[in-house]
C-alpha cells in the first residue's frame, strides 16, 4: 500500500471495519492467514482520503481438502495434485491425482511421526487391471506407499470409494506417499485418482 503525500498516514483493517475509525498504522507488508477484505485510507492534514479495498481469498490447501489437518502435503512439481470439489467423499471436496501422459507418475507426500495407524478413502477412473492364474497385473493404477514399500492398490474404471487403514508400528518419522502410475500404452478418461478424508492417528 503507498501514499505519495510524505507527510500523512496509512490506516487499514483487515476485519472489514471501518479503517478511519478502527484502522491500525501501516508500516509494510503484513500477513493474513484466512479470507479477508483489507480496507485503507490516508489520514493527513486533519482530512480522509477515498477509501480503497481489496478482497483476498484464501484457496483450499491440499491437506485441508484432504482432512489431514495438522500436516502439510507436498505435491509433484511436475504433475501437480489439484483441489477439487465435483468429486469427494465427504461431499465437500478432496484431492486429484496431477495429469500425466504414458509411461509418467505423480505423487503426493505427508509425514508423519511415531507409530501410529492411517487411514484415508480413495477411487480411481482408469485402465483395468487384469487377473491371470491368481495374479493381479496392473497397468494404469494407484499405490499407497509407507517409507517407499508399497501398501495397497487401485485401478479401474470407476471403482467407487473404497477406505484404506494401514498400521504403521515402528516409531520415527515415516513418509505416507500416495501415486499415480501410468504404463506406456492405452487410457481410460478421467485418468486419475482421488483421496479424501486421511487421518493419522499415533498410537499413543
Amino acid at each position: 500500500i503507498s501514499c505519495e503525500a510524505t507527510d500523512a498516514v496509512i490506516l487499514y483493517t483487515t476485519d472489514g471495519s471501518d479503517p478511519a475509525a478502527n484502522g491500525m498504522v501501516y508500516k509494510g507488508a503484513f500477513t493474513v492467514y484466512e479470507s479477508c477484505t483489507v480496507r485503507a485510507v490516508v489520514r493527513g492534514a486533519g482530512r480522509y482520503s477515498d477509501e480503497i479495498s481489496v478482497t483476498l481469498t484464501r484457496a483450499e490447501g491440499l491437506s485441508e481438502a484432504a482432512n489431514l489437518y495438522g500436516y502439510l502435503m507436498e505435491t509433484d512439481g511436475s504433475y501437480p495434485w489439484t483441489v477439487v470439489t465435483d468429486v469427494s467423499h465427504d461431499g465437500v471436496s478432496c484431492v486429484r491425482s496431477g495429469i500425466i501422459g504414458n509411461g509418467g507418475t505423480t505423487h503426493l507426500t505427508a509425514s508423519v511421526r511415531k507409530a501410529g495407524s492411517v487411514s484415508f478413502w480413495w477411487k480411481a477412473a482408469c485402465e483395468d487391471a487384469d487377473v491371470e492364474d491368481g495374479e493381479t497385473y496392473y497397468y494404469d493404477y494407484g499405490v499407497f506407499l509407507v517409507d517407499g514399500v508399497e501398501k495397497a492398490w487401485i485401478a479401474g474404471h470407476d471403482t467407487g470409494w473404497r477406505k484404506v487403514v494401514v498400521d504403521v508400528p515402528s516409531g520415527g518419522k515415516h513418509v505416507l506417499k500416495w501415486e499415480y502410475r501410468k504404463d506406456a500404452a492405452t487410457s481410460y478418461a478421467p485418468d486419475c485418482m482421488w483421496i479424501d478424508q486421511v487421518q493419522w492417528i499415533p498410537a499413543d
